[in-house]
């Protein structure tokens, strides 16, 4: 569903940031090599002590995606997209791991159920989301249009196909009563992970952060 001009025209701005392997003026190896001017210097601290480094991703096939979640310092909260992105400048070989993080104000992230997942998609349809194969040292904040159902009920109702209501409701009680939580095998964990969101209250879900794809890391 859209939303009128007005709204969009009074829409807070996303800023955002890429965190990558690069050589720049100010060092070489996994940093944080863009970002719009708005992002504070905690929060640009934050992204890049979260930020996803070599190896990280559980598979580096193209087509290769996490999701992630967590809030920053200011109160916003950072949505972003893991990726592999070729291969590594320094030789050692394997995939280039690149992120691209989005500082989503809590107003902006309201409209869209609280759900990163809807955002994710709103921001990957308005190309929003991409990567870049040399990322400008600044990046520019935008405007996302559009909002989210409180639930997905397309989802749910393949979930309760597949893995079934029996597990899908003790993985949302084991979210509910753990500090961390892993998943092992299964369906693919992005819709795992998104069907517990679409589970929870709107107003709980900023409590819970996640990664769908990324390996275990403290």
């Amino acid at each position: 569903m859209g939303i009128g001009e007005d709204e969009v025209n009074d829409a807070e701005w996303i800023e955002q940031a890429v965190f990558t392997s690069a050589v720049t003026g100010r060092a070489a190896g996994y940093q944080i090599v863009a970002a719009s001017p708005g992002i504070g210097e905690r929060d640009l601290r934050e992204l890049a002590a979260w930020g996803p480094s070599h190896d990280a991703l559980l598979t580096s096939t193209p087509g290769a995606a996490s999701i992630n979640f967590h809030p920053l310092p200011s109160g916003a909260f950072c949505v972003s997209r893991t990726t592999p992105a070729g291969w590594e400048y320094s030789g050692r070989g394997g995939a280039r791991v690149y992120t691209q993080s989005l500082v989503v104000p809590p107003a902006v992230l309201a409209r869209f159920s609280n759900n990163p997942f809807a955002l994710v998609r709103a921001a990957l349809a308005g190309g929003s989301i991409r990567v870049h194969d040399d990322p400008p040292s600044r990046l520019t904040p935008f405007r996302l249009s559009g909002r989210a159902l409180a639930v997905d009920r397309g989802l749910l109702g393949r979930l309760l196909v597949h893995p079934g209501p029996d597990w899908m409701g003790a993985l949302v009680q084991a979210a509910l009563g753990s500090r961390t939580l892993a998943l092992i095998g299964g369906p693919p964990a992005e819709h795992i992970i998104a069907g517990v969101i679409n589970c929870l209250p709107p107003e709980c879900r900023t409590a819970f952060s996640f990664s769908t794809s990324l390996k275990f890391s403290s």
